[in-house]
């Protein structure tokens, strides 16, 4: 629950001398966040570090006692686990906010926060680097029939002429991440990770 309290609000005490009545009363506003899935040590402490936010961290909330708590809240915080669905977001009649720590909202009802006026934000780059990392990862056990030998080796066999695979023409730039593909340098040049900067440096990662 957050509170506005404004010194027009406030009646003046009886008891109180004129020079108290004139005193300006400071406002406070308080937001509660609602904070769950397991959302990174992080990135709750920049919320908590905030004095107008009270922060509630809970694990992930069975349906039912997501919708007897979200009434309190003026936003909530989560991953893939917590569904935000249509009855929730009607419920919370205080909620400002989503926060969706991730890149997808298929757990969360758009089209009813649209109507309801509450924003919905998500991480697009979140997982940039892990993408790309497990890309070329698949990418290079498919090319070099990492797989294949795997199997092979188990089986007591030795076909290391059948299972040479392809050259990679992948050079790594920067540990790894920062990558161009020679053949082609516009290879895979697209979305987010195409845009993500260049881990360490202040250069354009190609991939």
């Amino acid at each position: 629950m957050w509170v506005r309290g404004w010194a027009s609000d406030i009646e003046p005490s009886p008891c109180a001398s004129p020079s108290d009545q004139l005193k300006p009363i400071p406002s406070t506003v308080t937001y509660r966040v609602l904070v769950t899935d397991e959302i990174d040590a992080e990135g709750v402490a920049l919320l908590s570090a905030d004095p107008r936010i009270v922060v509630d961290e809970v694990p992930t909330l069975p349906k039912d006692e997501l919708l007897a708590r979200i009434a309190d809240y003026d936003a909530i915080v989560g991953r893939s686990a917590t569904r935000i669905s249509a009855d929730v977001l009607e419920k919370a009649r205080k909620l400002k906010v989503v926060g969706r720590a991730g890149v997808g909202v298929d757990n969360i009802a758009l089209d009813t926060a649209t109507a309801l006026g509450i924003a919905v934000i998500n991480a697009p780059a979140g997982n940039t680097i892990a993408v790309v990392e497990l890309f070329f990862g698949t990418v290079i056990s498919l090319l070099r029939y990492i797989p294949r030998a795997d199997s092979s080796m188990h089986a007591g066999k030795w076909e290391r002429s059948a299972l040479l695979g392809e050259k990679l023409a992948v050079a790594a730039t920067n540990a790894g991440l920062d990558c161009v593909w020679r053949s082609d340098p516009s290879f895979l040049r697209f979305g987010e990770i195409s845009r993500a900067p260049a881990h360490g440096t202040g250069t354009d990662r190609r991939v």
